[in-house]
């Protein structure tokens, strides 16, 4: 397993199955009311935490026009941990292949001026639907339904990302 060649949210989900498996499952939460602010406790089992939107890994298929398909993939969690990521740098890193009539060309060995201009030549089209398939990431979640005790206004509460998790 190359943790930095995966993709975000499974380095988020290994790294949750092992501090449930390491510290303690169970992890105290302090949600905090929208109306009042008055704050309620929870304990969340983090083996139940799933990656939401799983169902999204088998759309990698981007069809630029009649000759060419364009195959997606997730970035690796190392282009997250660059300084400054270009949205050029990203499109790269979220392009697996291009397939062109009967050829298929990869960015591997490409120079990068090249890269770059063929990015920049991408129909907006081509552009958005690349930006649909990066929204749709899968992602870790955890929503809490409650009724706040000091007002019983209803709150819904995400609990997401590293930062709810790991901090």
């Amino acid at each position: 397993y190359n943790a930095f060649n995966s993709p975000m949210f499974e380095l988020q989900w290994v790294f949750l199955q092992v501090k449930a498996n390491s510290v303690g499952n169970i992890q105290d939460f302090r949600l905090k009311c929208g109306a009042c602010e008055q704050y309620t406790g929870y304990q969340l089992d983090l083996l139940s935490v799933d990656i939401k939107n799983m169902e999204k890994l088998n759309n990698k298929e981007i069809k630029l026009d009649n000759n060419t398909l364009l195959i997606a993939k997730f970035p690796a969690s190392k282009e997250f941990s660059k300084k400054d990521v270009s949205d050029t740098h990203l499109i790269k890193c979220t392009i697996e292949s291009i397939y062109q009539d009967e050829n298929k060309y990869t960015f591997e060995n490409e120079p990068e001026e090249e890269v770059e201009n063929f990015i920049n030549s991408l129909p907006i089209e081509a552009l958005k639907k690349l930006e649909e398939f990066y929204l749709d990431t899968p992602y870790i979640e955890h929503t809490v339904e409650y009724t706040c005790k000091g007002c019983d206004k209803e709150n819904i509460v995400s609990i997401n990302g590293y930062e709810n998790f790991f901090v």
